[in-house]
């Protein structure tokens, strides 16, 4: 039996009932797939096979908030007008995020409000507008947030990154939404440059599709590369994955912003990786590569306003 095998119009098809003697599809991808029963050859438009084990996954595709609390949500890979429209926290909140926060299969917004000097956790479980349906403090003002899957249950929690002195990174892994001590925390990749250009950025990703997220670093140098280190667990070691993707990054140019994103573009459950370059006036590009490896970007588009936050959701 092929697990995991649906059309387009989500009806599911079990194909061990359908006698097959051979089957050929590309796995994870939207295609015409053709099955051989004795003489015949018999085809099935548009379905999808997710890796082994896991459920279907949607794409990840491009959102971007404007003046701290406009959000333009999209549902491809592509420029155009957003799909989805709302306002949401407000214009000093000083992160910003989307994640999964109940588990529905849905990322929605959240934000960091500091407030008496310590970082509300403001989150909700809609894309819309409104109270948060989720509310409390975690980590510490300078912190940089972070939310994954940690545990593998669906739902997306908190985390924080605090970088030290040296420039290493420790970060603060929490199971839960509610403040507290952190369930897990680790030494994890380090700023080359701490506190000086060119930057370094921590990033959250499922990078082998086992369905928990881990941590990874994506460090800036002069020459304009962006190298990204990534691991496979949530602990302490050395990166399973340590390549270069994008290497034309201008530092210190206040219309150039060059900045990573994680996604899982082509939907086969694993994260890779993306640059967004913002020139001045122009619509930012949007540069996204399938594999967590070297090479050329899979996907190419303008999205956007130069100032705007890029996120990714699905």
């Amino acid at each position: 039996m092929i697990p995991n095998a649906s059309t387009s119009c989500g009806s599911s098809i079990l194909l061990s009932q359908l006698g097959t003697t051979a089957l050929a599809a590309a796995e994870g991808a939207s295609s015409v797939f053709y099955m051989i029963e004795g003489d015949h050859l018999v085809f099935f438009e548009w379905l999808q096979l997710a890796p082994p084990g896991h459920p279907l996954i949607d794409a990840s595709n491009p959102a971007i908030v404007r003046h701290g609390n406009q959000w333009y949500l999209r549902d491809s890979l592509t420029g155009g007008p957003a799909t989805t429209t709302f306002y949401y926290g407000r214009s000093g909140d000083s992160q910003h995020m989307l994640c999964d926060w109940n588990g529905d299969g849905t990322q929605t917004p959240g934000v960091i409000r500091i407030i008496d000097g310590r970082p509300n956790w403001l989150l909700r479980n809609t894309q819309s507008g409104g109270s948060a349906d989720h509310s409390f403090i975690y980590g510490r003002a300078d912190d940089r947030a972070v939310c994954g899957d940690w545990n593998g249950d669906g739902q997306q929690t908190p985390g924080v990154v605090r970088e030290r002195a040296d420039g290493t990174y420790v970060w603060h892994l929490h199971s839960w939404l509610r403040g507290g001590a952190a369930g897990v925390s680790f030494e994890f990749g380090q700023d080359q440059y701490p506190g000086e250009l060119p930057p370094a950025w921590p990033v959250v990703g499922d990078w082998n599709g086992n369905g928990y997220d881990s941590v990874g670093i994506v460090q800036g140098h002069p020459d304009g590369q962006l190298q990204w280190q990534l691991r496979d667990a949530t602990d302490a070691g050395a990166p399973d994955w340590d390549f270069v993707y994008y290497d034309g990054a201008i530092w210190g140019d206040h219309l150039e912003r060059h900045v990573p994103i994680v996604g899982d573009w082509n939907g086969d459950g694993r994260d890779g990786p993306g640059v967004t370059r913002a020139s001045g006036a122009v619509s930012p590009q949007w540069l996204l590569r399938d594999d967590r490896s070297a090479g050329h970007a899979d996907h190419v588009f303008r999205y956007g306003r130069h100032l705007d936050i890029a996120l990714s959701w699905r």
